[in-house]
């Protein structure tokens, strides 16, 4: 029924836990062979996800309409709205466009990812480096389970309520309504809460294993003139160093050509979740100001933590990789080319060298950014810093009050 990509050896891709939840927010794509019946089914599952997160979203904001005078509850709701109304969004745009998320996954597993069996070492220090990516998501975790614990203990006080403010237009005491009500909205938890974390995690490992690649080609580059150098035939020693050499330079390219995939892959989510980043975050800090962290606030202190975490590991990868690409130049440059020149007697391989190297140095002066459709870039020095910045800015203010 569902896709599972595939490695280079032909078996399937074991998937982590974030990478499963995919699969509960209905984003991930189906098999090629899948029949009429199951692409109607998934359809209607989209459908029905789509429509309840709309739903909850205009419950929320006649509640918010009925307590426009209550400023603290205001900024409460605001927040679950803010939340609800970013998942519904990036949820529509892949689960709608699942062909290009298949797409994605297939040259990514094929081409690019590093698998146990085949890269042991690599592939265990990428998990290690993942784990900033796996304790942020571990706190989106525990902010649904403060919303989805809050039902079940106000039941064991003789209190219905709900995990979410919102106003239905019906009555929900009912035992039997109640608990269709609840358990809707901890789905809806569940859907906000898996489409954070499975594209965020897709979106930080792509970027760890694109960077081990360029690890490697670096590596490749800096020991080319060192190993042509052992050759003794120093009339077809500049023919070998050139053919290596374009060898080095269709990775290189082919690693561009990766990048921007990822890049137009994940710049739409990336515009959504940064744009609503700023507000968020001001919207949860005052909150945590104005009624303290109590327990009954805790759900907004792990979500916070959460965020600026994100938000900081992203900005992180971004830069990460963008260096990455810009150094590969220099990496051409001091790939010791001038001394195969100078050892070798053939002249028109020589030319050869040097515009070759000219070349492969060219290509990479092209800057390679993480972008949010182009509006801003996504790096630790400017774009997240300034959110950040942004928002203690209003921390301060809001304690510098009269």
């Amino acid at each position: 029924m569902f896709y599972r990509p595939i490695l280079p050896n032909g078996k399937k891709v074991p998937l982590t836990w974030q990478i499963v939840a995919f699969f509960i927010n209905v984003t991930w794509p189906l098999n090629n062979n899948a029949s009429t019946w199951i692409r109607l089914i998934d359809r209607c599952r989209i459908l029905f996800c789509v429509w309840l997160l709309a739903t909850c979203i205009l419950f929320e904001y006649q509640e918010l309409i009925q307590h426009k005078g209550d400023i603290i509850i205001m900024i409460q709701i605001s927040v679950t709205i803010t939340v609800a109304a970013e998942s519904l969004i990036r949820m529509c745009f892949m689960a709608f466009d699942k062909e290009k998320l298949k797409e994605y996954l297939k040259g990514y597993y094929l081409h690019i990812y590093f698998d146990e069996e085949t890269h042991g070492t690599i592939h265990r220090r990428i998990r290690k480096q993942t784990m900033p990516a796996l304790m942020y998501s571990y706190s989106y975790i525990a902010t649904l389970i403060s919303y989805l614990v809050g039902p079940m203990i106000a039941l064991m006080d003789g209190q219905r309520i709900l995990p979410f403010q919102m106003k239905i237009p019906f009555n929900y005491q009912p035992l039997l309504i109640y608990t269709i009500v609840v358990l809707l909205n901890w789905y809806i938890g569940i859907l906000v809460v898996t489409n954070i974390i499975s594209e965020s995690y897709l979106l930080v490992t792509s970027i760890l294993n694109l960077n081990d690649r360029l690890v490697l080609l670096e590596q490749d580059i800096m020991n080319l003139g060192d190993e042509v150098l052992k050759s003794d035939n120093p009339e077809t020693i500049a023919d070998v160093f050139c053919e290596k050499l374009i060898l080095l330079v269709k990775r290189n390219e082919e690693l561009f050509s990766f990048a921007e995939i990822v890049e137009a892959q994940f710049t739409r989510p990336l515009f959504i979740m940064m744009s609503n980043s700023a507000l968020l975050l001001c919207l949860v800090a005052f909150n945590a100001h104005e009624t303290g962290l109590d327990t009954e606030n805790i759900t907004y202190a792990t979500w916070l933590s959460a965020k600026v975490a994100e938000l900081v590991v992203l900005g992180y990868l971004g830069s990460l990789i963008s260096a990455r690409f810009d150094g590969l130049g220099n990496t051409y440059y001091s790939s010791n080319w001038e001394k195969i020149i100078y050892k070798s007697t053939n002249t028109e391989a020589n030319i050869r060298t040097m515009k070759l190297m000219t070349r492969a140095i060219t290509i990479n002066q092209r800057p390679f950014m993480l972008t949010g459709m182009g509006f801003f870039h996504v790096n630790l020095g400017t774009t997240v810093t300034k959110i950040i910045l942004y928002w203690r800015k209003v921390v301060f203010l809001v304690d510098n009050k009269p």
